[in-house]
């Protein structure tokens, strides 16, 4: 009726349909059978009021409405078969991908080296392995003092390992699923800050640590964007959850070396100043709420004394408690970091208003590094 295909009268507040807006009805319905729009439809009804098809010129015009229709459908088949062509294309390219069986990979025989007892900083004696020419599968790690590391699948498991039982390990990855449009762009927002501020950086031969991947885990879908020649360092307290990412790593066929660590005490058996950056994806929120304790200040003793932390800190009110930004960065400058770039985005609704993420990065200053070194193994 707004496009006027149909013209009732009308009696006060009631139209009156008569056989006219019948036989109207009927030819709109015939014509978007015929797959036209309403605009069109508006067209022809044009033509059939003003000629009652009795005039040859308006016939005319029709059939030629009706040809270059058919001509229209015939180009949006084609143009759907080519988009089921590349749907097809896609299909196979992710068949070929991902057929066959997973790389297996374990520990790298190049982390070796950066690993050391926590309690008496000494190298480990490497026991039992099954191992290649690149990597340790099983085995064990005992040090002197009776501190031992078991290898269990390419996986570090040390004694404060959670247990296998614990039913706070995310194997779906609930967190991730059905995440309002708004929030994903959020996260992609934080996502480009921390890879613009990695992309810059000489990481050729270095050592990439991220900690806590059940709460969030940066890398996961980052680790092609970051030079390969990189040994990455993966923990988190549940050791099916590192199991979980490793074999999903392991079908992308990746030529990495990534040291997993089930470690549920932040004590890492890890030799000290060895890092040269660390992904704070979430990880302090997780230390803050979980262990009482700073990230900046447990993980300091394992950076190198020009070694950054790039994060993303989420600041304001959750469900379990009040995170503040103000205190974060004053805690970090405590602890001997110094503040290289800073970025707040706001985060919608969903999240909660006035809700914000700030995105860093900082960098251990070496007057007070050294100094920090020896007071900060407990945290806070």
């Amino acid at each position: 009726m707004e496009l006027g295909l149909l013209v009732p009268g009308r009696h006060g507040n009631l139209y009156d349909f008569s056989e006219d807006s019948i036989e109207d009805i009927r030819w709109i319905h015939k014509l978007k059978e015929m797959g036209f729009l309403l605009k069109e439809i508006q067209k022809v009804l044009s033509l059939r009021r003003t000629s009652n098809w009795v005039e040859p010129q308006e016939i005319a015009e029709y059939l030629i409405l009706l040809d270059k229709k058919k001509k229209s459908l015939r180009k949006d088949i084609e143009n759907i078969e080519d988009e089921i062509a590349r749907i097809e294309e896609e299909e196979k390219s992710f068949a070929i991908e991902t057929a066959g069986d997973k790389v297996l990979v374990g520990a790298p025989l190049k982390a070796l080296e950066y690993l050391r007892c926590p309690f008496c900083g000494e190298a480990f004696a490497v026991e039992q392995v099954q191992m290649n020419s690149r990597y340790i599968y099983n085995g064990k790690l005992a040090c002197s003092c009776g501190y031992a590391l078991e290898i269990r699948d390419g996986i570090i498991l040390s004694p404060s390992a959670a247990d296998e039982a614990d039913g706070g390990a995310d194997l779906e990855r609930e967190k991730y699923k059905d995440l309002p449009a708004s929030v994903v762009t959020m996260l992609q927002r934080s996502y480009n800050f921390l890879l613009h501020r990695i992309s810059g950086m000489q990481l050729y031969d270095r050592v990439v640590m991220e900690t806590d991947i059940n709460e969030f885990f940066y890398l996961y879908t980052h680790f092609r964007k970051i030079e390969n020649r990189v040994l990455f360092i993966i923990t988190d307290r549940y050791p099916q959850v590192l199991r979980m990412y490793k074999e999903r790593i392991e079908y992308l066929k990746l030529d990495l070396d990534i040291l997993y660590i089930a470690d549920g005490s932040g004590n890492y058996p890890l030799k000290k100043g060895s890092v040269d950056l660390l992904i704070d994806y979430f990880s302090s929120n997780y230390r803050e709420t979980c262990r009482g304790e700073s990230m900046s200040g447990r993980m300091l003793e394992y950076l190198k004394e020009n070694g950054e932390i790039i994060g993303c800190y989420f600041s304001g009110k959750n469900e379990e408690r009040l995170f503040d930004k103000k205190q974060f960065l004053e805690e970090m400058k405590e602890n001997g970091y110094a503040l290289i770039k800073e970025r707040t985005i706001d985060c919608p609704v969903e999240v909660g208003k006035g809700n914000q993420l700030l995105l860093y990065e900082s960098k251990t200053e070496e007057s007070t590094a050294v100094q920090k070194t020896g007071t900060q193994k407990t945290g806070r």
